[in-house]
């Protein structure tokens, strides 16, 4: 059986362990929730409303009254309870935190990439609306034809030339009088 003096032993180790460890902790939960605060609020807020109820100021925590090895042994029971409480809540609510944090992004990422395939999937609509529109254009384009500076193809731009010859000279054009031509063919 363990005896008194053992377990005031133990528990003396366990509450120095806390004792040293909860003001470290509490500091990297306060910078987590100055990071976090403006994305994800609520658990942020959760998290500060614990340390102050269980009595949190700055990194320490106050206690009724200072612990000292001459404290009764249902006292440091007490006492190493409530420590451990707040170091399991402050672990309990930092994993909230992080755990909102990272829903948040994936669902930011989701949202990207949905906004990404409603771009592309306009973009194929505009393009079958301009091919049931224009569909020698577009076939033209598909083809590899060459647009010109103001839109025209460069079979456009042939044929304009040639009616602009056969005005000219009033009667129709030979293939072989139009340099143009004899490029192409």
């Amino acid at each position: 059986m363990v005896s008194d003096a053992e377990k005031e032993l133990f528990l003396n180790k366990e509450i120095e362990t806390l004792q040293k460890n909860l003001p470290s902790l509490i500091k990297k939960a306060l910078g987590l929730v100055k990071k976090r605060q403006e994305t994800i609020p609520e658990p942020c807020d959760n998290l500060v409303s614990f340390l102050a109820r269980n009595k949190v100021v700055g990194n320490e925590v106050q206690m009724e009254e200072a612990y000292s090895m001459d404290m009764p042994l249902n006292k440091k029971a007490e006492l190493k309870r409530r420590l451990k409480t707040i170091e399991d809540g402050v672990n309990y609510r930092k994993y909230m935190i992080e755990t909102e944090y990272t829903q948040h992004l994936e669902a930011q990422e989701k949202m990207k990439a949905e906004q990404k395939k409603a771009e592309e999937m306009q973009k194929e609509e505009e393009k079958k609306e301009a091919e049931t529109l224009f569909p020698e254009q577009t076939k033209e384009e598909s083809e590899g034809a060459p647009l010109k500076s103001d839109g025209a193809t460069e079979s456009e731009e042939v044929i304009s030339e040639i009616g602009k010859k056969e005005e000219e000279t009033g009667k129709t054009a030979a293939f072989d009088e139009l340099p143009i031509l004899k490029e192409i063919l």
